[in-house]
């Protein structure tokens, strides 16, 4: 608590500079969305100075939102910038904030679905590992533990005299004196082969004669089984390898994380000890520089060393905590508008399977010291979700606050759900408060149609003082329903068509009715084991009872994604708006070149492409370009961006540059 309460004092202590004010203009295409459809969203901010010229290249535009993800900063190209809204989250409301120097603006996207449901708080699978030898094998991301191996897991345990637990396919192979035990039963093996992720076991047994048995979770009791015979259960020998982790105890959520305590690392051989911690985690999911310690370094011939290096002095199921250390420059990750040292902590937690979150403190040695809170937990049949934040961009704009709160709940096979989000910004205060109930849908008994309906109610207040002391208070207060008919999934050529359509019909406060009328389709299509397809056109269309109707909004869209493991990988994305005559896309490739490889048959050289694309008024073109070769532990990549977007650190933003000279340490 003493250390949260410094930090927090620190981080009130703020300064004064002058900031630059701008006009901007946000314009998003489409603003409501069938979420399930194609749930990205084109964001277009224009940007001119306050006589109306156009700002130079590469001024710098932060994005923040309330749903879903939007990249944190980007730079201007001919006055503007284009970026992608995308949502995976659920239906909603995200408010999108664009800053410049101290000029805000700000934008609403409406994701239409049937109730914005949260779904209950995931316990995250992980197992335990003890031993009085306990190895990490980095290079393969295999286990072995030695003399009193234990694998410990939610309702049951395995021991045995050794084990090899592979990480990343959650196999484990266990040898000696086995001993499998839950709250119930206990079975006693010689050798034994388990899959963590299916819960299916087999195994060989010396109780009597030599058996061959199978077993399942959670009812954990041995069957004659055939196939047991043809299981390999011999544990490997152990691989030569670079890098080793030696500890007594390591926690693994599969696919996310590892963390240790008490680790200590090796590279090539055992005798020196290259470093010792209380505690440390491994981000599985990392596949970039110095993935070993989580550990990050980078040169570029122009801009200088990029250092992202953490410190963990807690790692446990329930609570991990660090320091992070950086040295950011333009570029790279992490970068928000200021080169040199950075300085962050972060506070991650769980508790029990019931709720998670963390407390972040970013930037604390900097004058654009920001914090942040989320939450998420489950009280019984309630589910909630928590957010604040007191963040800035610029050291010469106000801070910025927002806090949020979601409660969703199932009444029977009703559910409520409830939101209410506020946010202040310089002498600017904006709170959106929505209630819905979303009944169960009316099915056309087996065809697959149904009719649902969901009535709403929303608040909006809005409180601004000017520069010359005059306030401005505006509320509004609306209801309404929305009805959607539901059709099953087609087949169609190889594919699945879906067609979704709803309507809302809203009256508010200032006696405005409103009908809104929303429509999609969508195919999607798989094309061999490698690459997937998607087709979208989405229709929205709002009259009201004042004024003429306003303009349909029509977008077609068009997605391509592909991978071939250590081969390629390349994605496309297309859309096109109506009305606003807006061409946008975007698109990347990255392919791994066959002629050389190293013993092990890896493959050395690697080149990436990537390219963004926007039409209409004052169109822009932007791409970048790498080329890369592995020289053992280390990298050298060659980055070109004509335009200077800023594709890598030293390139763009204002730097004047477009070729960069990257040296990266690739392993430790």
């Amino acid at each position: 608590m003493k250390f949260l309460l410094l930090l927090s004092i620190f981080l009130l202590c703020t300064f004064i500079s002058v900031a630059q004010n701008y006009i901007l203009r946000a314009d998003a295409s489409p603003t409501r969305v069938n979420y399930g459809s194609d749930n990205n969203v084109n964001i277009i901010v224009t940007v001119s100075n306050p006589d109306g010229t156009m700002v130079p290249n590469n001024t710098l535009i932060y994005f923040y939102t309330t749903l879903g993800y939007i990249p944190e900063l980007a730079y201007t190209q001919n006055g503007r910038v284009s970026v992608i809204l995308s949502n995976n989250a659920g239906p909603g409301i995200a408010d999108i904030t664009c800053q410049a120097g101290e000029t805000q603006a700000k934008i609403r996207i409406t994701y239409i679905g049937q109730g914005e449901t949260a779904p209950p708080t995931e316990a995250k699978p992980f197992y335990e590992l003890t031993g009085k030898q306990l190895y990490y094998n980095f290079d393969n991301k295999v286990f072995e533990i030695y003399d009193n191996a234990q694998f410990l897991s939610a309702g049951y345990i395995i021991k045995a005299n050794a084990m090899n637990i592979d990480s990343i396919h959650g196999i484990v192979l266990a040898r000696g004196k086995i001993i499998i035990t839950d709250s119930k039963n206990t079975l006693t093996a010689e050798e034994i082969y388990f899959d963590f992720n299916t819960g299916q076991g087999y195994a060989v047994t010396l109780t009597d004669n030599m058996g061959f048995k199978s077993f399942s979770l959670p009812t954990l009791k041995f069957q004659d089984d055939p196939t047991a015979r043809t299981r390999d259960y011999t544990i490997p020998e152990s691989p030569k390898t670079a890098s080793w982790i030696v500890s007594n105890k390591a926690t693994v959520y599969p696919g996310d994380y590892i963390l240790f305590k008490t680790p200590k690392f090796y590279l090539n051989n055992f005798d020196h000890c290259l470093l010792r911690l209380p505690y440390h985690v491994l981000d599985m999911r990392a596949s970039d520089v110095g993935a070993l310690f989580n550990f990050n370094i980078a040169l570029t011939s122009s801009a200088g060393l990029y250092v992202d290096f953490p410190v963990y002095y807690d790692a446990s199921s329930s609570h991990v905590g660090s320091i992070k250390f950086r040295n950011v420059l333009q570029g790279s990750p992490n970068y928000r508008g200021y080169d040199g040292i950075q300085v962050s902590v972060e506070e991650e937690y769980r508790i029990n399977d019931s709720g998670d979150g963390g407390i972040y403190f970013d930037d604390i040695n900097r004058k654009i010291r920001s914090v942040s809170w989320d939450h998420r937990q489950d009280f019984g049949e309630t589910r909630c979700n928590f957010n604040s934040s007191y963040s800035r961009y610029s050291a010469a704009s106000p801070y910025t606050t927002h806090a949020g709160v979601s409660v969703s709940r199932d009444l029977g096979a009703t559910n409520l759900y409830l939101s209410t989000s506020t946010s202040f910004y310089d002498k600017t205060n904006s709170v959106r408060s929505d209630l819905s109930l979303a009944p169960p849908p009316l099915r056309f008994g087996k065809t697959g149609y149904g009719f649902t309906f969901s009535p709403f109610l929303a608040y909006d207040l809005n409180k601004s003082v000017s520069n010359t002391g005059v306030a401005t208070t505006t509320n509004l207060t609306s209801e309404g329903i929305r009805a959607g008919f539901n059709t099953p999934s087609y087949r169609l050529l190889g594919g699945s068509l879906n067609p979704r359509v709803s309507q809302d019909i809203t009256n508010d406060s200032t006696g405005i009715t409103s009908s809104s009328f929303d429509s999609s389709l969508s195919y999607n299509r798989q094309f061999g084991q490698f690459i997937s397809s998607s087709l979208n056109y989405s229709h929205s269309k709002t009259v009201s009872n004042r004024g003429s109707a306003m303009p349909a909004s029509r977008r077609y869209s068009f997605s391509l994604t592909g991978n071939s493991p250590r081969a390629w990988n390349a994605f496309l994305y297309s859309s096109y708006s109506v009305g606003s005559d807006i061409f946008y896309h975007n698109g990347g490739f990255n392919y791994q070149l066959p002629w050389d490889k190293s013993a092990s048959g890896q493959r050395r050289w690697t080149t990436t492409a990537n390219l963004s694309y926007t039409t209409g008024k004052n169109s822009s073109f932007n791409d970048s370009y790498s080329i890369g070769r592995s020289l053992g532990a280390y990298s050298l990549i060659l980055h070109y961006s004509p335009k200077g977007i800023n594709g890598s650190a030293g390139i763009g933003a204002s730097s004047g540059k477009n070729w960069s000279l990257e040296v990266a340490r690739t392993s430790w």
